[in-house]
C-alpha cells in the first residue's frame, strides 16, 4: 500500500515536470529529448499501476494466451 502511494506520487511529480517542459519543448532539441523522456516514463509508470496484480493460475494463463505484441500508443 505503501508503495503504491509512493508511486502515485511520483507519477504526479513527473506530471509537474511534463507541464513545466511542456512550454519550452520545441526551443531546444535537448529540451524536447528530456520532454519526451519524461512522457514515456509516465506513461509506463502509469500502465504498471493499472495492472492486474491477481497472480492466479488462470491470469497467467489467459496472459499467456492472449498475448499481444506491444506497441507504443499502448502506454498513452
Amino acid at each position: 500500500m505503501k508503495e503504491a502511494t509512493e508511486l502515485e506520487l511520483y507519477i504526479g511529480a513527473l506530471g509537474a515536470q511534463i507541464n513545466s517542459l511542456r512550454k519550452t519543448a520545441d526551443d531546444t532539441e535537448q529540451s524536447a529529448e528530456i520532454y519526451n523522456k519524461l512522457v514515456l516514463k509516465k506513461a509506463i509508470l502509469t500502465k504498471q499501476t493499472k495492472k492486474d496484480d491477481t497472480n492466479s493460475f488462470f491470469n497467467r494463463l489467459r496472459r499467456r494466451l492472449l498475448k499481444k505484441t506491444k506497441l507504443i500508443c499502448d502506454y498513452f
